[in-house]
């Protein structure tokens, strides 16, 4: 009884879970489309994203000029009477500047600054479409494992339906006295797996179901099964050829190279000679003495600088910013070689699940074939009770492993997209 309630407890929880939203069916593209818009971690790198895009606009202004206006009141007390010919001289007044400072030559540094920035730029973009790509191939992941959860349940119902029925037709012939009581046991036996597969089959879905919620931000309704995916390569080597033209990942390191070489420009240039120009227009007028007219005054500068001594900064920060320019370089490579890796085991298991999928639909209807022909000849008394459960556990694994190389065959297919970086959107050919 407890087995019996644990099973009928776990079933209506899934329906309950369900029943709110299984009244329409949610396709993978519709599925990855939620999980981008709700996805909490996916809107913090959104966000992390534009906050680097503004790297561009900052290296801009270094080569603009720089504009800034400064207001003052000026009061002076002194011990002896003085006569004041110029504003400046009179005890009280006020002063407003307009101070120009604009940056004329820099030994390449603006240049480089600007490099720097788009690279950043392209690495953010670069790291936003990977977990873009990180996040949909868990949906699909999710997404399959609750197609599957689902048809390991149903095949473990059907299973256990079958199998009740094995041991009612076993137990009117032990009545009869055509069978045994070792027959008997063995059927009670196979009925009692396969209530607890059951059980077992129901805590998979409610966990498979959790996890899809937590992708996807809502219970999973009912689900189409994804067609396969379309615009794969044909072959290994074009796969890879792409991988390493597109993968986010491998682009984000490039990307991080260039930044590199960037901050060991800018480096370089900090020791070199900067030009610059200042202009300053500033105006005086005394506090309450109208006799005193409102004076002006108007200064330019050309300044050159030229660090002759910093005691090796310099030195040291173009050192170190070549080493970790090298230390980028090494970086990409590995993760070029990463790629083609991953590449390589993503290809192979598309061929190996594709075949699998294909021999367990043939399996599957040699399956089904053989245990009608042995309900038949067992009543004939050609076969014996063993035979019989047997060939339902056969039957059993060929529906769950179907069930399993479908769903291999949807996540590997996902998984060479995502090296091959196609899944920077919800793919429209993905169902």
């Amino acid at each position: 009884m407890g087995i019996w309630a644990a099973t009928l407890m776990c079933s209506l929880l899934i329906v309950g879970a369900a029943s709110a939203t299984e009244t329409e069916t949610e396709t993978l593209d519709q599925a990855m489309a939620a999980a981008m818009s709700s996805n909490p971690a996916l809107a913090s790198a959104r966000e992390r994203a534009r906050a680097e895009g503004e790297a561009v606009p900052l290296a801009l202004a270094e080569w603009l000029p720089q504009i800034n206006v400064n207001a003052s009141a000026n009061q002076t007390r002194r011990s002896e009477r003085t006569f004041a010919l110029t504003v400046r001289e009179k005890p009280e007044y006020w002063i407003a500047s307009l101070n120009t400072s604009w940056l004329l030559f820099a030994s390449g540094r603006r240049t480089a600054a600007m490099h720097q920035a788009r690279a950043r730029v392209a690495a953010a973009a670069a790291d936003y479409q990977q977990r873009t790509q990180t996040l949909l191939l868990d949906v699909a992941r999710a997404y399959s494992g609750v197609l599957l959860a689902r048809s390991v349940r149903d095949a473990q119902d059907r299973n256990f339906a079958n199998l009740q029925e094995q041991y009612r037709y076993v137990d009117s012939n032990v009545r009869h006295g055509f069978l045994t009581q070792t027959d008997l046991a063995q059927a009670r036996a196979r009925v009692e797996q396969a209530r607890a597969s059951l059980s077992l089959a129901d805590a998979q879905l409610i966990s498979a179901s959790e996890t899809y919620e937590r992708l996807v931000g809502h219970p999973p309704p009912s689900l189409e099964t994804p067609h396969s995916l379309t615009g794969l390569p044909t072959d290994g080597a074009s796969a890879r050829a792409q991988a390493i033209a597109r993968n986010p990942s491998v682009l984000s390191a490039a990307a991080e190279v260039e930044v590199a070489q960037g901050n060991a420009d800018i480096a370089a240039a900090e020791g070199r000679l900067r030009v610059s120009v200042d202009i300053t227009n500033s105006y005086f007028e005394p506090i309450d003495t109208p006799t005193h007219r409102r004076q002006s005054e108007d200064t330019a500068a050309l300044r050159f600088s030229l660090p002759l001594f910093n005691g090796g900064q310099v030195a040291a920060r173009t050192r170190e910013e070549n080493h970790l320019r090298r230390s980028a370089r090494f970086s990409l490579a590995e993760a070029q070689n990463e790629i083609n890796e991953q590449t390589g085991a993503a290809w192979a298991n598309v061929i190996a699940s594709r075949a699998a999928v294909e021999a367990g639909r043939a399996r599957l209807a040699a399956a089904e074939l053989a245990q009608h022909g042995m309900r038949l000849e067992q009543r004939a008394g050609q076969r014996s009770t063993i035979d019989v459960l047997n060939q339902e556990q056969e039957l059993l694994s060929a529906r769950v492993d179907l069930a399993r190389a479908v769903r291999d065959e949807t996540v590997s297919e996902f998984e060479l997209a995502s090296a091959l970086g196609m899944l920077t959107h919800p793919p429209a050919d993905a169902n």
